[in-house]
């Protein structure tokens, strides 16, 4: 599923998740001719926090997918 469709199907659910943005990668498995890992859409909710940043470490080959690290602001906590 792509990114604009995950988006409606979220907001069909009604749940409040909030889609973060990966930035330093578009998350496709292509790579020229060849299949690398992919990114899933990466999705939160809970504690009205927002994300600061979140970014895919390409280095670190622990399986087919990419570590995801991410920054976020608690709203609660301020």
């Amino acid at each position: 599923m792509d990114t604009p469709a995950s988006k409606k199907f979220t907001l069909k659910l009604g749940t409040g998740f909030q889609h973060a943005k990966v930035t330093n990668s578009t998350g496709s498995r292509y790579n020229k001719s060849t299949v690398g890992r992919m990114i899933y859409h990466i999705y939160y909710a809970g504690l009205n926090s927002r994300t600061n940043w979140c970014t895919a470490n390409r280095f670190l080959d622990l399986s087919d997918h990419m570590p995801i690290t991410e920054q976020c602001t608690l709203d609660a906590l301020e």
